[in-house]
């Protein structure tokens, strides 16, 4: 009887500790992160929605960061990620020397060659 309460309580732990809730687990904060910028070309677009959910919101690092914020975005622990579908385009830009995201309806506007 001892032995099946255990196995029960073990079991019990396991469940629980599978079964955790992701759904509101943050990706890396954009403040960790160089946002700098003197051009639209300086800038790269990042998922900052939930990584252990499907989202499509955007935000906008240095160029030189990306790499790193998607390898923090990736290495957030989650249970089973999801299968998401396409998001909509979205595009980084520079304003006021921070660098910026937004998600365009329809497509993003094509660049302007002459303009920065």
């Amino acid at each position: 009887m001892r032995l099946l309460l255990v196995m029960f309580v073990s079991l019990t732990i396991v469940f629980i500790a599978c079964s955790e809730d992701t759904s509101s687990v943050p990706g890396p904060p954009l403040t960790n992160y160089d946002q700098s910028c003197t051009t639209d070309d300086d800038c790269a677009r990042v998922f900052t929605s939930n990584p252990c959910s499907c989202g499509c919101e955007v935000g906008a690092v240095n160029k030189r960061e990306q790499s790193r914020y998607n390898t923090d975005w990736n290495n957030v622990k989650c249970g089973d990620r999801p299968v998401c579908g396409a998001c909509a385009d979205s595009r980084a830009f520079c304003t006021a020397g921070k660098c910026a995201a937004e998600n365009c309806p329809g497509a993003c506007p094509a660049k302007d060659a002459g303009a920065d």
